[in-house]
């Protein structure tokens, strides 16, 4: 039972996570913690001062998380070089398009999140994006329980999802459809460099959006609140890391389906991908408005609010090749 502890704070991002697995994975503490109500918060203190002694799973998925986006940014670097090179414009314009793009909705993430802390808050938390630190910074948060600034729009929780989600709208999802329309129309000019770029996108976003999932659904608050949505992970080390593993293959393997499709739908008719996109959008976005869900729940203030709740319907739609939304 000890040692199961001490494994389940290694692997999951918060203490509170870790030490809500470990009690999940007895009876006899499930038995406890449903009698004594200080058993729960006293675990709480003791897994946080443990936390940073076998806290190697988390620097791990940190590690992990913040070199993909690293490679896969620099991957996407490459190949907009391989496509000026080899005379390729329309391809190189819109990767090197859409990274700038990445980039600019990270900032301006950043500016509605902090912007009511000054600007001098904002030029601060606007470094870590432009030296593609972001993830890493933001991992780092969660994970020591960093509360919630006053005056910002999010916890550290959400705004780490919404920059990862930025970055699979912005970059990862559009990098493989731009990367496997090139190599269908033009794979006599495609080097060894675009075949890499691809699967670091494809793997880069399937492990952003499997840590998106995982994380919120083995959150202990979100289970206690809204227990008839979360709650799919299983208890035990072994068996998350099958489900999490899991995740990142099927949705590596939707993504590329998905795109896929987009591109042969392309080849016959260039007008074709925007009715199909535009018609899963559109639909979900009335949808959304006769039950009353159009506004999202983030409050940034009046016009904010508005644009806000389109990014974050728009988003839904466009990431449900993900599975996470």
């Amino acid at each position: 039972m000890g040692k199961s502890l001490a494994i389940s704070l290694a692997t999951t991002l918060t203490a509170e996570g870790g030490i809500d697995e470990w009690i999940h994975q007895f009876p006899a503490l499930q038995e406890l913690d449903k009698e004594y109500k200080w058993f729960r918060d006293m675990m709480n203190i003791i897994g946080r001062r443990l936390v940073g002694e076998v806290a190697w799973g988390v620097k791990f998925r940190v590690f992990v998380g913040a070199s993909l986006s690293t490679i896969d940014l620099i991957t996407d670097i490459l190949v907009s070089y391989t496509f000026y090179v080899n005379d390729m414009p329309t391809y190189f314009n819109l990767t090197a398009g859409m990274v700038l793009g990445n980039l600019l909705m990270q900032l301006m993430f950043v500016y509605i999140q902090y912007y009511k802390l000054g600007l001098k808050a904002v030029v601060k938390e606007s470094i870590p994006v432009i030296t593609c630190l972001k993830p890493t910074v933001d991992a780092y948060r969660v994970a020591q329980g960093v509360e919630q600034r006053s005056d910002t729009a999010v916890d550290p929780m959400m705004e780490m999802t919404a920059m990862r989600t930025i970055e699979l709208f912005a970059e990862a999802i559009p990098g493989v459809i731009i990367q496997l329309s090139a190599m269908a129309t033009e794979h006599e000019k495609i080097s060894g460099a675009a075949m890499v770029s691809l699967v670091s996108s494809v793997f880069s976003a399937a492990f952003i959006g499997a840590s998106m999932s995982y994380d919120w659904d083995t959150d202990p608050e979100k289970r206690r609140s809204f227990s008839t949505f979360y709650g799919y992970t299983p208890g035990g080390a072994k068996k998350r890391l099958i489900v999490f593993l899991s995740m990142i293959g099927f949705i590596g393997s939707l993504l590329l389906l998905r795109c896929c499709t987009i591109v042969v739908l392309a080849n016959i008719g260039k007008h074709i991908p925007f009715i199909f996109v535009g018609t899963d959008l559109g639909v979900y976005l009335l949808l959304k408005l006769a039950m009353g869900d159009f506004w999202y729940w983030v409050k940034t203030g009046e016009y904010l609010d508005i644009f806000v709740s389109i990014t974050a319907r728009g988003k839904s739609t466009c990431n449900s090749i993900s599975i996470f939304v």
